[in-house]
């Protein structure tokens, strides 16, 4: 993840190394995804776009930068924010969730590395790699010539594994939470291991 400024503002640079046709089809799926199910609490995709040159084979999602980082960093971080408030940034992923499970996609990695906070201390789904849209699956599942009569226990069988790990990062995090307060953890949006040099001034 790069951070990159514009002008006056700021983005988050996902990048995808195509090794691979299976890693551009999880580029494009997260990308797809994001902007057919837009939401107030679902991050954002401002643009997609191929490298050049030497970067020709990567490709990047460009979506806005929020200062806060993620929930994993902002709750362990200096600003010590009050339960209440953290509460209401999870309310927030709720609302999110909520919207994806209504038009059938299964985010499939809730975790507070996978939730952004903004400015105004709103809370924001991200990172949707791994995530399963249950028409496409579908889709899927006819173009290799699985029965029918299969697809849902796939899918089932696919989403419980998915949530198991799911729920363990989530135990872990809220453990830890009940301690004592840890340290910032590094990441995308930590500005002292920040990637500056893709900080570029348009």
């Amino acid at each position: 993840m790069w951070r990159v400024r514009i002008g006056d503002t700021h983005y988050a640079i996902k990048e995808y190394a195509i090794g691979q046709p299976a890693h551009l089809q999880t580029c494009l799926k997260e990308a797809a995804v994001v902007y057919r199910h837009r939401h107030p609490n679902i991050v954002q995709v401002k643009a997609i776009f191929q490298g050049s040159g030497s970067e020709q084979g990567n490709f990047y999602l460009q979506m806005p930068w929020y200062d806060n980082g993620t929930l994993e960093q902002w709750s362990g971080g200096d600003s010590w924010p009050k339960w209440t408030q953290v509460r209401s940034v999870l309310l927030d992923t709720l609302l999110g969730l909520v919207h994806l499970h209504a038009h059938g996609v299964i985010h499939g990695d809730v975790k507070p590395a996978n939730i952004l906070v903004d400015a105004r201390e709103r809370g924001l789904l991200a990172d949707f790699d791994i995530s399963i849209d249950v028409e496409s699956f579908n889709k899927n599942m006819k173009a290799l010539g699985v029965l029918e009569s299969k697809w849902n226990p796939i899918r089932q069988k696919l989403v419980r594994r998915l949530l198991e790990e799911q729920d363990k990062v989530l135990r872990s995090y809220f453990a830890q939470k009940g301690g004592t307060r840890g340290q910032r953890r590094g990441g995308a949006h930590d500005q002292g291991r920040e990637h500056v040099k893709w900080d570029m001034y348009v």
